[in-house]
Parts: structure tokens; C-alpha cells; sequence
């Protein structure tokens, strides 16, 4: 069997949309085989006006259930000669079982009286309405409202369904509206109801002007927002947040070149691109060296009449949007960026100095939220500390400042740049251990204070950048300790062994790159050798009682050379030395085994050489606990 369902709506806001297509992608595998149904193929396909299922293949019915219930021991459901009790017949009564059918097994040492039960087999069209009706019902949209008198709830109102099960329509009802076999094309351009079937839907919305598939919407977008940015020697500022919104927001993207007057560009560019991305939701387009063009890729959802006439409509509007930035630019300039700084950012400050004592640093964490209280700001939040960049360039502060507190949020999501200067990292770690110590630690999925993004963030800078940072000579609160540690484990572990890692992870010391530099010296390792000898070593030490020797009685030739050997053993950032040392003494350990008695009857021998193997023990676990690596 197959299932075509389609719901049509009011234009639905971008962000309901992406929610209503989460929800059901996560959640319809999961409900029918809660209902025993089989399924394979599922799509859920969205426009702004239109959401769809579409499920390939679909069982007729439910399948078989059987059920075994134990009940009563077999002692106390049957008498002394085999005839079942009160408390055998009430267990059958109760589920309405044939003695006949009922059967003794053993369980957990016991023999109990049981039975199977045959759940009722229900045909997957007498069920599935109900379960679409339901995971409708149960989106988790942000916003609803209700228009008719069932006050169903819905972010716009239902104007039809679709419903169809191997083409024949399937009932069902929601806010009013009944399914049936028709649906429409484009609201505009091809806005008449037709009957269809599952055969000819696709094909129908492509004739009709919907393309229903968010993916190949992105893909027009792009394709010739990127052939009409060349077209007048651009390129195209891609950014793919805004794609998301874009291909969300049309039923049938087409793109249009638009133009303003290019004496805006006496603005900062990044106010210009935040003007044209929040407010209007267009692309911005640069030349080759990246400045900005004075163009923009408008996308509208049809195909219009006359594009140089709706061009030049959106530009008049985007005129109005510069001449607000412009004004809160303006006004922003007359103020040096100090004048910004309302109240200094102590908490940040003390961090910063903590961890390079640095005047420009200070100056840096001093200057970097005074563009917080700018014009620009209030209006474009996401702007904060660019415009501090260029406003502490305009008010002559050195370049160094002015990158650092550019870049003071990088990298702000997974996969983004860290800063480009040294100044700049040091001023974002700042930042990350102020909100690591202003917010309660996530547990779960919840992090609504990005403490765990901003903890990444923190680990991957320490790794890239190889800062030598001692953490817990920074850091008091152990828990917050802890909570980078765990953060780090997790980006090691996408690379490397757990048992490397965790072998690891007891020795590094709260510094990041050295139990990195630990984990990369044992994974490129054989460390077989070294294995051999720890599990040996500590077998013997960790079972003696002994007094260690501050100065040697060493007998044998064996023995010197062995302590001649660790003692060349430098316990420095070297790991790969160390490891390749460590290795190199066990054939002589082993010939130290075979040919001395450790526990020598003489006290002062015996305690020497219990001294030696735990100079090589120490020597190991400097490196790595050996008694977790496999």
C-alpha cells in the first residue's frame, strides 16, 4: 500500500515549517510500528503553503503480536490431583483463555502456569486517519491560533487535505476540512483544484508551479542567484542560513538582480549585507576582491510579469533601510568607542589578565562591549563586536585591539574560524570562561546560555592555537574543570580510541595540549612492549611493601644497565621519545626477571630493586595509565 498526505495551509512562518517537518520526519516511523504497522520509503516534503507525506510502502494490516504472560506457579494453579484451583482459573478468566490452550513452562527456577495471547490484527486503513490526525495534533508549533468552531489549533488556517491510500481517498477531518483527491498548484499561478492520483502528483506540482522538494528549491536558488551575480562580474555572497529562510519562504523561487545607489557604500559593508540579509532577506553580491557591489539578489516566489519593474520597488525599499543605517552609523561616529563604556566589563577584564597579562589585551576586554550601547548594535544584535572593530579602528586605537575585539565571539558554531590573532583568542577565551562561570553547567540536551558551544569553542582555540595552559592554575571550580575535560574527551574521541584517550586522560594534568600530544605519541605507538612491562611491574610493586631507596644497592650488571636506561629517561613534552625509550629496556627487563630474585632475603637488596621497578613504573605513568589501554 502506498500513502500520499497532503495538508494546505495559509502561508506558514519559516520557522513553524522546518518545526511541523522535524516532527513528523522523527516521529511517523515510530508511531506506526507502534501500531504494528510495516513501512518503508518515507518523505515529508514542506513549501510555505503545503506540507506532505509521502510513504512508498505500507502493510495492508497490522502484523501478528503474541503475547506470553506468566502466571501463578504450577503448585498453587493446580490441586493435589491436577485440577486447576481458584487461583489457576481466575488467571485464565482474566484473559479469557481456554484451559485447553494454557501450558506449564519453567521461569527464574519455577514451574508457572502461562498462556499466549493473539493481539487483534486491525487493516492499516481502519488506523492510519487516526494517526495522521494525531501527528498533526501534536506538532510543537511556537504559535497557533484557532478560526473555526472546533478551535483546532494551527499557526495559519487549513484550507484543504489531500488523503490518499493505494488512490482511494482516505477519510478524514481536521479544523473542519475533509480529505479528498484534489489539490492546487501555485497560489497565483496555477491556484485551481484538480483531482489527482499518486502516480500523477509530482508531475502535477511541477506543471503547476510548486516545487515541492526544499533541497532542489536551494539548488535554483543558488544556481541563478550565481549566474546573475556573474552576469555583471560579482560573485555571490553564499550564506546559507539565509538559503534555509529563502527556500522556506517561495513555493516557486525566482531569483532577480537588484540595484542601489552605490554611494551607500561609504558604509561599512557589514552593516549594508545586515540591512539587506534581516530586514529584506537578500543576497549580497562582491567583486573579486570581496568589497561589495552595489547590487543584491531579491528572490521572489513566482515568476513575475515585469522583473525591472519589481527590481527597482526593492530597491526603493532597501533605500529606506540604508538611510536608517546610515543614520545610526553617523551618529555612532560622533562618539569615540570609549564613550561606549558605560560600565567596564570587570569580570572579563580579570579573566583576560589572568591569562596573558597584556596592556593591549586589557585595552581589548576594556573597549570590547562598549559597541553593546551603539546605534548599529540595538538595531542588528549580530553585528556586536564587528562594529566594535571598526569603531575602535575610527577611534584611532591600534589595529591589534580593534582585530581582537572584531573576532572576540569566534568561532561562534561548529565549524567556524577561530580569531586570526593571538590578541583576538585570548580576548574570546575571556569571554567563554565568563560565561562558564556566569551559567549553571547543561545537563542534557538543554543549554539554553550555549555553555556547552561556548565550552567547545574554548577547547578547540586552546588545541589549534597550542596553548601551553595549565587550567587548573586558572580555574578553582572543579566542576567547571571537569565540564572542559569531558568537552575535550568528546572532540578526542571522534578521532582517536576511548581506551587511549581514558588511558590518557588521568595524567594530563587539566592541560589541554599535552593530553593531546599524549593520546597522538600512543596512537602512532606500538606500545606493546611498554604494555608488557607495566602490567609486570605493577603486578610485583603494587603487592610489596617496601621503603624506597634514595640511593640504590644495586649487585648485578643487569640492574645498572636497566637504571642507567630510566635514568636517561627524561620526563619532558617529548612523549615519543620517552615511549621509544620505555620500549627499548624490555628485553633487558626480561633478562633482569629470568636471571634475579626480586624479593632478595637480604632487606636492603630487596628494597633496591623494588625501588628500580618503580622508577620504571613512574617513568610509564607519566605517559599514560597502561592498565586501560587494550
Amino acid at each position: 500500500m502506498k500513502l500520499l498526505f497532503e495538508i494546505g495551509f495559509e502561508e506558514l512562518p519559516v520557522s513553524e515549517i522546518e518545526t511541523a517537518v522535524k516532527f513528523i520526519s522523527d516521529n511517523i516511523k515510530e508511531n506506526l510500528d507502534d501500531l504494528r504497522i510495516n513501512s518503508e520509503g518515507i518523505n515529508v516534503f514542506s513549501t510555505p503553503r503545503r506540507l506532505v507525506l509521502s510513504i512508498s510502502k505500507l502493510s495492508k494490516k497490522q502484523y501478528d503480536l503474541i503475547t506470553e504472560i506468566c502466571g501463578p506457579k504450577e503448585n498453587e494453579a493446580f490441586d493435589s490431583e491436577g485440577k486447576l484451583t481458584e487461583i489457576g482459573i481466575g488467571f485464565l478468566n482474566k484473559y479469557k483463555i481456554d484451559p485447553r490452550l494454557s501450558y506449564i513452562k519453567e521461569k527464574n527456577g519455577n514451574s508457572v502456569l502461562a498462556i499466549k495471547i493473539h493481539s487483534k490484527v486491525l487493516l492499516t486503513n481502519k488506523i492510519i486517519s487516526d494517526l495522521l490526525i494525531k501527528i498533526v495534533f501534536q506538532i510543537p508549533f511556537t504559535k497557533t491560533m484557532h478560526w473555526e468552531s472546533s478551535k483546532m489549533r494551527f499557526p495559519r488556517p487549513i484550507r484543504w487535505i489531500m488523503c490518499l491510500l493505494n488512490n482511494d481517498i482516505l477519510p478524514l477531518q481536521i479544523a473542519g476540512v475533509a480529505s479528498s483527491n484534489k489539490t492546487c498548484g501555485h497560489r497565483f499561478m496555477s491556484p485551481n483544484f484538480q483531482e489527482i492520483n499518486q502516480e500523477t502528483y509530482f508531475e502535477f506540482l511541477h506543471k503547476n508551479n510548486v516545487v515541492i522538494d526544499k533541497f532542489k528549491r536551494k539548488e535554483i536558488i543558488l544556481d541563478k542567484a550565481k549566474k546573475l551575480a556573474k552576469s555583471i562580474g560579482g560573485i555571490l555572497v553564499i550564506d546559507e542560513s539565509l538559503l534555509e529562510i529563502v527556500s522556506n519562504m517561495v513555493e516557486y523561487p525566482w531569483p532577480i538582480l537588484g540595484q542601489f545607489d552605490s554611494k551607500y557604500l561609504a558604509i561599512p559593508q557589514e552593516i549594508l549585507i545586515c540591512e539587506m540579509r534581516e530586514h529584506q532577506k537578500y543576497f549580497a553580491i562582491t567583486d573579486i576582491n570581496g568589497n561589495l557591489m552595489p547590487n543584491f539578489i531579491a528572490v521572489l516566489g513566482s515568476k513575475p510579469n515585469n522583473e525591472e519593474k519589481i527590481a527597482i520597488g526593492n530597491s526603493k525599499v532597501l533605500k529606506a533601510r540604508f538611510e536608517d543605517g546610515s543614520f545610526y552609523y553617523e551618529e555612532d561616529l560622533k562618539k569615540k568607542l570609549d564613550e561606549f563604556v558605560d560600565e567596564p566589563p570587570e569580570q572579563l577584564m580579570e579573566w583576560a589578565s589572568l591569562l596573558n597579562n597584556n596592556s593591549n589585551l586589557r585595552r581589548a576586554a576594556y573597549l570590547s562591549k562598549a559597541d553593546l550601547n551603539s546605534g548599529i548594535v540595538s538595531q542588528f544584535p549580530e553585528l556586536q563586536g564587528v562594529m566594535g572593530g571598526i569603531y575602535a579602528l575610527h577611534s584611532k586605537e591600534k589595529q591589534e585591539i580593534s582585530q581582537a575585539i572584531r573576532e572576540q565571539y569566534y568561532p561562534r558554531y561548529a565549524g567556524d574560524k577561530i580569531p586570526s590573532t593571538l590578541l583576538g583568542v585570548y580576548l574570546s577565551l575571556s569571554n567563554r570562561l565568563v560565561i562558564l562561570h556566569n551559567n549553571k553547567l547543561p545537563k542534557g540536551n538543554a543549554d539554553p546560555f550555549g555553555v556547552r558551544r561556548a565550552t567547545v569553542g574554548f577547547v578547540k582555540m586552546i588545541l589549534e592555537r597550542k596553548l601551553d595552559i595549565q587550567l587548573n592554575g586558572l580555574i578553582a571550580d572543579k566542576q567547571i574543570l571537569d565540564f572542559i575535560m569531558g568537552r575535550a574527551y568528546n572532540i578526542f574521541s571522534e578521532e582517536y580510541p576511548i581506551s587511549i584517550i581514558e588511558a590518557t586522560r588521568s595524567v594530563s594534568d587539566f592541560n589541554l595540549c599535552k593530553w593531546l600530544a599524549r593520546i597522538q605519541a600512543l596512537h602512532d605507538f606500538d606500545y606493546s612492549k611498554i604494555s608488557a612491562i607495566f602490567k609486570r611491574v605493577n603486578n610485583i610493586i603494587s603487592s610489596k611493601t617496601y621503603l624506597k631507596c634514595i640511593k640504590l644497592n644495586l649487585k648485578e650488571e643487569i640492574e645498572f644497565k636497566i637504571n642507567n636506561a630510566i635514568d636517561e629517561i627524561y620526563l619532558d613534552s617529548d612523549y615519543k621519545s620517552i615511549l621509544y625509550k620505555l620500549s627499548s629496556i624490555k628485553d633487558m627487563l626480561d633478562k633482569f626477571f629470568a636471571e634475579i630474585l626480586v624479593m632478595d632475603i637480604e632487606q636492603s637488596v630487596q628494597n633496591s630493586r623494588l625501588t628500580l621497578l618503580s622508577k620504571i613504573y613512574e617513568k610509564i605513568i607519566y605517559i599514560a595509565d597502561f592498565s586501560k589501554l587494550k
